[in-house]
């Protein structure tokens, strides 16, 4: 996975196969849990996880793809 840009309200990652994605709280509370079911071909393709809604705080985005696991703090401001 490859976090390309962190916005105010979005995150934008390239997605390979079929990634599990999870948000937390700073404390470990899962926020958010989503699975991408849809094969992809090309590992160029890109998924937003929106972070409308979410209150101002740190974050921490879990997302795991075959026998990679990818973590990155998120601060909402």
């Amino acid at each position: 996975m490859v976090i390309k840009q962190l916005l105010k309200d979005q995150t934008h990652y390239k997605k390979r196969n079929t990634p599990m994605k999870q948000l937390f709280t700073f404390l470990a509370a899962v926020l958010l849990t989503a699975t991408t079911y849809a094969q992809v071909e090309s590992p160029s393709q890109k998924e937003t996880l929106s972070t409308v809604g979410l209150k101002t705080g740190v974050y921490i985005l879990k997302v795991q793809a075959e026998n990679i696991v990818f973590t990155k703090k998120l601060v909402i401001e």
